[in-house]
């Protein structure tokens, strides 16, 4: 059975080997030679004050077209409504007549006529408890979003993001919202990560 520390030893010497492995393949002259194509491709767009996007769009118009790809929109099925059975109904037995009626004899003692006994009332039942409400108000989410970003902000984890051609900026975590999604679309999501910076608590006047 291993220990704790054998796990942890085990793990640094896969990392190790990652490492090395990672080292030789940065080495590789075909490595080697794709980066600086890609370096050579930013350098003439930023000569050129031109975006990758325009680049295509300027060479081969259809590869752009080829890359949207539409939606399948889904059918609408109605729900079919579901069939309700009937309520079973409870049968009353009735009583046979003697044999000895017909004779003019003495009827043998009939049998007691079961009680009749009355049917049940319908059990309600109990109403279940109100849901409580799954949106919750605008004020909630921003108090939560302004707590979430302190500590964001306290934890090195919150950026600032200038883009250098618009000098737009913008505040963000990750490139997970519309505007730095938009960025990296145009200018791709590498050179995009290069204009982000941590913003320290003396700046945010935290």
């Amino acid at each position: 059975m291993t220990t704790t520390v054998q796990r942890v030893r085990q793990l640094q010497e896969e990392i190790r080997a990652r490492e090395a492995m990672l080292l030789e393949l940065s080495q590789q002259p075909e490595y080697v030679a794709e980066q600086a194509f890609i370096q050579d491709v930013l350098d003439v767009l930023e000569m050129h004050g031109r975006t990758l996007r325009e680049a295509v769009a300027a060479i081969d118009p259809s590869m752009l077209a080829s890359a949207v790809k539409e939606k399948v929109k889904r059918t609408y099925k109605p729900r079919q409504p579901k069939e309700e059975t009937p309520e079973p109904v409870s049968i009353v037995p009735v009583p046979k007549p003697s044999p000895f009626a017909s004779f003019g004899q003495a009827s043998a003692p009939a049998a007691p006529a079961p009680a009749e006994h009355p049917l049940e009332p319908e059990q309600k039942k109990p109403a279940k408890p109100a849901k409580r409400a799954k949106r919750q108000s605008n004020a909630h989410n921003a108090a939560r979003n302004a707590k979430r970003r302190v500590e964001m902000i306290h934890a090195g984890r919150w950026y600032l993001w200038t883009n250098p051609h618009t000098n737009e900026t913008h505040e963000a975590a990750r490139i997970g919202d519309d505007t730095l999604r938009g960025w990296a679309a145009e200018f791709g999501k590498g050179t995009v990560e290069g204009w982000k910076r941590p913003i320290t608590p003396d700046e945010a006047g935290l």
